[in-house]
């Protein structure tokens, strides 16, 4: 019994480490410009470790607004609106895929609430 515990345990510590090293090659995909994020830090607006100026404020703004009001973005915004129904109730086989279409559709929010907060400021 014991040698099989043992080999049983061998075993799940080569998958773990398989895991961990599939976990953080996924982690290298996924880049990102820590100077291009936006936060909001005690009431002001930061873009990475910045507080964003008046000027740069204003640009935002305007640019927020005309984004918002583009052809393209209408168009972008309802293909991913389109493609998360059908995921989650035409394609879906299990609660997976419901799963995933939450997430895009929490992707969309998060656009929508940027924009909104830009605007807001």
């Amino acid at each position: 019994m014991e040698i099989l515990t043992q080999i049983f345990s061998r075993k799940l510590k080569r998958e773990n480490e398989e895991l961990k090293k599939e976990l953080e090659t996924l982690k290298k995909l996924v880049i990102f410009d820590l100077s291009k994020v936006f936060a909001l830090k005690e009431g002001k607006v930061f873009i990475g470790d910045y507080e964003i100026t008046d000027k740069l404020k204003k640009v935002l703004k305007e640019e927020s607004a005309y984004i918002k009001n583009t052809e393209l973005w209408k168009i972008m915004r309802n293909t991913l609106i389109k493609i998360t129904h059908e995921v989650m109730f035409e394609k879906s086989k299990d609660f997976e895929d419901m799963r995933t279409g939450k997430a895009m559709l929490y992707n969309l929010d998060i656009q929508q609430k940027l924009l909104e907060k830009i605007n807001e400021f």
